[in-house]
C-alpha cells in the first residue's frame, strides 16, 4: 500500500555550484587557508634557535669549507660534504648567517607543497576542488620539522618519491618515463650527500 504524502516534496534545481567544492569562493578559500598555514609554519621556523649540536654541525662544517678546509681530510664530518658546500657558497654570497641553512629548508617546503599539490592536481582530477585540503595535513606535518637539520635530505627524498609516484601514470609513458626516472634517480642521490 502507498500512502500519498500530505506536502509536495520539496525539489532542489542544481544551481551552478551543485556541488560545495565547485564554488570558486570555497577554492579561494582553501587554497588562502593552505597558504596562510605554509606561511606561518615558515615564519615559525625562523624564530626556532640553532641547536648547539645536529643543527650548528653544518654551519661549522660550512665556515670551515669556506676557509679552504676539505671535509673528511682538513677536518672530521659525520655527514656528507654537499651541505657543507653549498652552505659556504651561499655564505660567500650572503655573509655568515645561520639565516642561510633556514632560506634552504624553507625553499625546499616551499617546492615539496608545490610538488605536492601538483602531484594531486594531476592524480586526483575529480577531486580538484579538495586538492588543497589533501595538502594541509601533509604541509603541517613537514612544517614542524623544517628548522630541523635533517630537512633538507628529506625534503629531497620526499621529492625523489613524488617524481617516481607521478611517472607511473601510463599517460606519461609517451613523454620520456626514463627522463622523469633520471630526475627521481638524481634527488634521490642528491638527497644522499645531503644527509645519511
Amino acid at each position: 500500500m502507498v500512502m500519498a504524502l500530505p506536502f509536495e516534496p520539496l525539489r532542489v534545481e542544481p544551481g551552478p555550484f551543485h556541488r560545495v567544492g565547485d564554488s570558486p569562493l570555497f577554492q579561494v578559500a582553501s587554497w588562502a587557508l593552505l597558504g596562510s598555514c605554509v606561511i606561518i609554519q615558515i615564519v615559525s621556523s625562523i624564530a626556532v634557535s640553532t641547536g648547539s649540536f645536529d643543527d650548528s654541525i653544518p654551519l661549522v662544517g660550512a665556515d670551515l669549507v669556506r676557509r679552504g678546509r676539505v671535509p673528511q681530510i682538513d677536518f672530521m664530518d659525520v655527514y656528507p660534504p654537499l651541505l657543507n658546500y653549498l652552505l659556504a657558497g651561499a655564505f660567500h654570497l650572503f655573509g655568515r648567517t645561520a639565516l642561510i641553512q633556514k632560506a634552504l629548508s624553507a625553499s625546499l617546503y616551499l617546492v615539496v607543497i608545490a610538488a605536492l599539490s601538483r602531484f594531486f592536481w594531476v592524480r586526483a582530477a575529480r577531486l580538484r576542488p579538495l586538492v588543497a585540503f589533501m595538502v594541509l595535513p601533509v604541509a603541517l606535518a613537514m612544517g614542524s620539522s623544517i628548522s630541523d637539520a635533517w630537512w633538507s635530505a628529506s625534503a629531497l627524498g620526499l621529492l625523489a618519491l613524488v617524481t617516481y609516484a607521478g611517472s607511473l601514470d601510463g599517460r606519461q609513458a609517451g613523454i620520456g618515463i626514463r627522463w622523469v626516472l633520471v630526475v627521481a634517480g638524481s634527488l634521490a642521490g642528491v638527497a644522499a650527500l645531503f644527509r645519511v
